[in-house]
């Protein structure tokens, strides 16, 4: 069992069979965190925003291995901006999803799903729309929606990003 520790976005989370390299945003880790913990609900708790919606598209950074990718909801409600490491998940354009930003840990698919907890950096309303940035351990994550999103600033929160 390996141990990761970060200050910023991250607590202590502990990983089986992960090897001595793997980050710790790694893919699905988080569950095994919250179980048997009181405080995590399964049930997906303080939902801020939950949507199916389909990647439009997933480009090249600057950065080497980096992605940025951008979801749009089917109901168009909620547009999602991400950066995504080559090593976790890339999603390919078209590829329907379902996005889960909360305030507890909600339920995924170990080692399929896209799990991290970040910490709201900045808020800001662009033309009546509302947006949040969500930094997770350093990847961006940028929430856009015409309803109002109730978050506040510095507050840690739980995005899950899952293939339909």
């Amino acid at each position: 069992m390996h141990h990761w520790y970060t200050r910023d976005a991250w607590s202590f989370i502990a990983t089986e069979g992960a090897s001595a390299f793997q980050p710790p945003w790694r893919v699905g880790i988080l569950a095994r965190q919250a179980r048997g913990r009181p405080g995590c609900n399964r049930e997906l708790g303080n939902v801020i925003a939950q949507f199916r919606g389909r990647v439009e598209s997933v480009e090249r950074e600057l950065i080497p291995r980096m992605f940025l990718a951008r979801i749009k909801s089917l109901d168009g409600v909620y547009e999602v901006e991400m950066d995504i490491h080559r090593d976790l998940v890339v999603y390919e354009p078209g590829t329907e999803v379902e996005v889960t930003v909360s305030r507890e840990l909600p339920a995924y698919k170990d080692g399929e799903d896209l799990v991290g907890r970040g910490t709201v950096v900045s808020m800001k309303d662009e033309g009546g729309r509302k947006a949040v940035l969500i930094s997770l351990g350093g990847l961006l994550f940028i929430l856009r929606s015409s309803k109002e999103l109730d978050v506040k600033p510095t507050e840690k929160l739980y995005v899950k990003v899952s293939k339909l």
